[in-house]
């Protein structure tokens, strides 16, 4: 299975992996194009997006996190998995950080391997 995982913020982490291997590993600045680009070329077969704490809410980071949800039927084709998960429930989950890569990016990993992980489960 391909995952594409995005953890929104002013700059957005992402890591697409599959079966249970790191792809690729970035980050974007605020941009709807640049989210629907990176779908539309790796192919995922499921996109997990961390949800938006609600406490500490940050307008850039709702509105990234909004673009990514909210524009689904633009960006992906039915049979593509859509998780959005908050972070109290994949964090206590995730697997080590790997501490070369900025913390976006780390939960971006932490993201696609518990997504990857939920789907073999589903």
């Amino acid at each position: 299975m391909r995952v594409l995982a995005f953890d929104p913020g002013h700059t957005t982490g992402f890591a697409l992996i599959e079966n249970g291997f790191i792809l690729v590993v970035g980050a974007v600045h605020f941009s709807c194009n640049v989210f629907i680009d990176l779908i539309e070329l790796f192919q995922p077969n499921a996109v997990v997006i961390e949800d938006v704490p609600l406490r500490s809410i940050d307008v850039t980071t709702y509105v990234v996190f909004s673009l990514l949800k909210n524009h689904r039927p633009t960006w992906t084709k039915e049979s593509v998995k859509l998780f959005i998960v908050k972070p109290g429930v994949w964090k206590p989950l995730r697997q080590a950080k790997n501490k070369d890569f900025i913390p976006h990016v780390q939960d971006a990993i932490g993201l696609a391997q518990y997504a990857e992980r939920i789907s073999k489960d589903a």
